[in-house]
């Protein structure tokens, strides 16, 4: 299923039952490849372009054993020079987005996984209800990150607003540049690494059952270090669990 040459600025993805793979094409085409390719329609309203999957028949969520009912696999491939917006929404199945540069995501997955890699965009908003979420070599303005049943993992990522919660799971971030962090888990270790020097940040590190361990210093429960001076910010909050924070000089 292909869509020749559209003048889209804005793409809107509404699944239902689905594993997609979102990446950029070789051409200036959108190209849909899905072992049901029925299901799927593209329309157009204005500059958005809408890829819609219809509704299936309730025993395909009862009965998933039947190759034919797991979640559509599917691939959408993206003109290499669009740099417009993408809204998605999936009520069963997983996505993974890779190498594109944007102006805004806006992400949001009922039960399934999110990957993201090699993503450029000013705002990206990722919302799993039952799911993990696993961002590699990120780069936004403004970054949110969410997961009510799942763990949040990932890795370079560059984001002067950062803000990552899970209800019920750990949130390990690795190589993360950030001018202000807030990472939050009501069940689950916080375990980060940041880009920069520990003396330029003011922090409020709160844990109600577990240690606090900032730059290789141990806490037994909270730590708080506010300077009105600082602009750069970590607030990290779990009620069951750990928060351990290292720091990366960046002239190292």
């Amino acid at each position: 299923m292909i869509v020749n040459n559209s003048k889209a600025t804005k793409l809107k993805l509404d699944l239902t039952y689905s594993r997609i793979t979102i990446k950029p094409s070789q051409d200036n085409d959108f190209r849909l490849i899905a072992n049901r390719e029925k299901e799927f329609s593209f329309s157009e309203e204005g500059s958005t372009l809408v890829l819609s999957q219809r509704k299936r028949s309730l025993a395909s969520y009862i009965v998933p054993v039947l190759s034919w009912r797991l979640p559509t696999k599917t691939e959408l491939y993206i003109p290499a020079d669009f740099n417009g917006s993408i809204t998605f929404t999936n009520k069963n199945g997983w996505v993974m987005i890779n190498n594109l540069n944007l102006t805004d995501l806006e992400l949001s997955n009922r039960n399934g996984k999110a990957i993201l890699t090699d993503i450029k965009a000013q705002t990206i908003n990722a919302v799993i209800n039952n799911g993990k979420i696993l961002p590699n070599k990120i780069k936004a303005e403004n970054l949110k990150l969410k997961s009510k049943n799942g763990k949040i993992k990932g890795e370079n990522i560059t984001a002067p607003i950062t803000e990552v919660n899970t209800s019920n799971g750990k949130i390990v971030i690795m190589n993360l540049n950030s001018d202000k962090v807030a990472l939050s888990a009501h069940n689950g270790k916080i375990v980060a690494s940041i880009t920069g020097e520990e003396k330029d940040y003011a922090m409020d590190i709160k844990t109600h059952n577990g240690k606090s361990i900032i730059a290789g210093k141990v806490n037994t429960g909270s730590f708080i270090y506010r300077d009105k001076e600082k602009s750069k910010q970590i607030t990290a909050a779990t009620k069951n669990g750990k928060v351990a924070l290292t720091f990366l000089n960046k002239t190292e």
